[in-house]
């Protein structure tokens, strides 16, 4: 297992080729017990998503259910590698798979994750279950659990990511804001300073800026 979190640790980190070395290298294992290559197999759907590899994505993440004796409880970067697979594909399968993956949040996170999972999967397209998560996360504000917090997280920063998908970049602040209930923007300040989305590709782009202006 201690293998298993160094790549976790590396995956965190953002540095996926080693993450992904020593997940493989956990797979393959032949003394890897079932619970120990579960985890790893997690981490390199997770990875292959984060790669946009769907493909790898959908043939590396195990079966909701483990199998009989090995330990598996609901798992976040699990649940949340099924829906958004899902989310981004709109395949059936992957869709079914996320269900399932859905289903065994029944105490895990108090239903948060099931509930955002649903919003995440309808793509900005349920009202309905729009207005399920804003419910959950009103009455759970003040819970410290972990597994809670980060369903908030999932749940507020979902509706913004739908607006940015429609291209509604002035929903997504009024989103953000009513969300999180702080203004985006300072007095004199003409635009909204949110970051890149990324940090890699900013960097592109300034290199282009360069190239194209001819002095930067």
């Amino acid at each position: 297992m201690a293998r298993a979190l160094l790549a976790d640790l590396h995956r965190n980190l953002t540095r996926a080729g080693l993450a992904r070395a020593e997940l493989d290298e956990v797979v393959r294992g032949g003394g890897t017990n079932c619970t120990t290559r579960r985890f790893a197999q997690i981490g390199q759907a997770s990875l292959a998503l984060f790669a946009g590899d769907w493909a790898a994505a959908r043939a590396g993440l195990p079966p909701a259910e483990p199998a009989d004796g090995c330990a598996g409880g609901p798992d976040f970067l699990a649940i949340g590698t099924a829906v958004d697979l899902a989310r981004h594909s709109g395949d059936p399968r992957d869709l079914e798979t996320a269900r399932r993956w859905l289903a065994r949040d029944t105490d895990f996170a108090a239903g948060g994750l099931a509930v955002v999972g649903a919003l995440r999967l309808a793509r900005g397209q349920d009202p309905a279950a729009a207005d399920a998560v804003r419910a959950w996360i009103a009455a759970h504000r003040d819970g410290t659990a972990q597994p809670e917090q980060m369903a908030r997280v999932w749940g507020s920063t979902t509706p913004i990511s739908d607006a940015a998908a429609r291209g509604d970049w002035s929903g997504v602040v009024a989103t953000a804001i009513a969300e999180h209930g702080v203004a985006l923007t300072q007095p004199g300040v003409d635009r909204c300073p949110l970051p890149p989305p990324a940090l890699e590709p900013a960097r592109r782009v300034r290199r282009r800026r360069r190239v194209r202006g001819g002095r930067r």
